[in-house]
């Protein structure tokens, strides 16, 4: 998959490739953070020096939530890295994250710093997020809250803040935006914050090829360009192509998105009154919806020092051993006269304890450990 993205990168009449971090390197795992940012970088190495030579802009694209941090560390590292110091590259964030306002703030700081170092600018795709089902059943099956925002009207009042935030004079000296929607009301109104704050030529609309072909139009006449993204695979692969689209079809026409009331819409209907209070509503909220992730996990830990001793007793007895093996042996059987339901709600309340003493079993590996 990398030496197909770089044959891509080689094509004279490619000039913008979208890549995301899983098609290049695989088996990432968050828990190994420096192995995984490790292996993306040199793979994303590769791509950005192939794409300095041929003069080809790429796109660093986000998938699942556990990407985001990945993503954004590798990216950040290899354009530091003086030999790309003068490379142009972009990177997407998904207003439907929480987390995606404090990124969004985070990159803009590090890029006008590395520009005013003599390096090129980047550019930022915002979107408000194309894999709220896998998000879905990725917290159903971990029994965890969504990364996403629970709600679409919070999606949308996020997806505003990050447009207004961004499109002013001092956070465009250094990024260009893409602001990727299908909603006009979105549309018009990242056109005229940027029209009022001056910053037009540092904004682009972008929206998905065959999603709605005469909206794309009206669009590009009325701010004089578009990008249109679109997947590109061999023609043995057409199907997988036709499943992209058909997905994001299926997720822009879901009930209360404005593809899905387009057909009927115009000035006085009823559509036109639901998408415009909508718009309405993620404007007010825009300054007042939540920026805190959503899934944290309790990292405090009450180590002491570890030249401190453990506080649990330790059996350095033979004798001690034998009567804790005894003991184990005799519970056996208690144990195994237990009706196999019974047994699972034993087994389910000591991972619910394991979870609840996280921090002190952790402590106690501390010591073990000696680390």
């Amino acid at each position: 998959r990398l030496d197909a993205t770089e044959d891509l990168l080689n094509e004279p009449d490619i000039d913008y490739v979208s890549v995301k971090i899983s098609s290049v390197a695989s088996q990432l795992n968050p828990w190994a953070w420096d192995d995984s940012v490790d292996r993306i970088s040199d793979r994303l190495r590769r791509v950005l020096t192939t794409a300095r030579e041929r003069r080809t802009f790429v796109n660093l694209d986000m998938e699942e939530y556990h990407d985001l941090e990945l993503t954004i560390a590798a990216f950040r590292r290899v354009l530091d890295e003086p030999a790309l110091l003068d490379v142009e590259a972009g990177i997407v964030l998904q207003a439907y994250l929480p987390d995606a306002f404090d990124a969004l703030r985070g990159l803009v700081t590090w890029a006008t710093d590395r520009h005013r170092r003599g390096g090129a600018g980047i550019k930022i795709r915002l979107v408000k997020g194309a894999n709220l089902a896998m998000e879905r059943v990725d917290a159903a099956m971990h029994g965890w809250d969504q990364a996403p925002y629970p709600t679409k009207a919070e999606t949308d009042a996020a997806f505003k803040r990050c447009i207004d935030w961004a499109l002013t004079p001092e956070r465009t000296e250094a990024v260009r935006y893409g602001i990727g929607s299908h909603n006009l009301f979105d549309v018009a109104f990242a056109r005229v914050v940027a029209e009022v704050r001056g910053v037009t030529d540092r904004v682009m609309i972008e929206m998905l090829e065959g999603m709605a072909p005469a909206l794309a139009s009206t669009v590009r006449d009325a701010t004089g360009g578009l990008l249109l993204y679109t997947p590109v695979v061999r023609p043995a692969d057409f199907d997988v192509a036709i499943s992209y689209l058909f997905r994001r079809l299926e997720e822009n026409a879901a009930g209360g998105n404005f593809l899905h009331s387009l057909a009927g819409l115009g000035p006085g209907t009823a559509a036109f009154a639901e998408q415009e209070a909508a718009f309405r509503r993620g404007v007010s909220e825009r300054g007042s919806v939540s920026t805190a992730p959503r899934r944290a996990q309790d990292s405090t830990l009450a180590v002491s020092r570890p030249s401190d001793p453990p506080t649990a007793p330790v059996d350095g007895s033979v004798d001690a051993v034998r009567a804790r093996l005894a003991a184990g042996r005799q519970a056996q059987q208690a144990w195994a006269a237990l009706a196999p339901v019974e047994r699972q709600r034993v087994l389910l309340a000591v991972g619910d304890e394991l979870a609840r003493r996280r921090a002190d079993l952790v402590a106690a590996m501390v010591h073990e450990g000696g680390k």
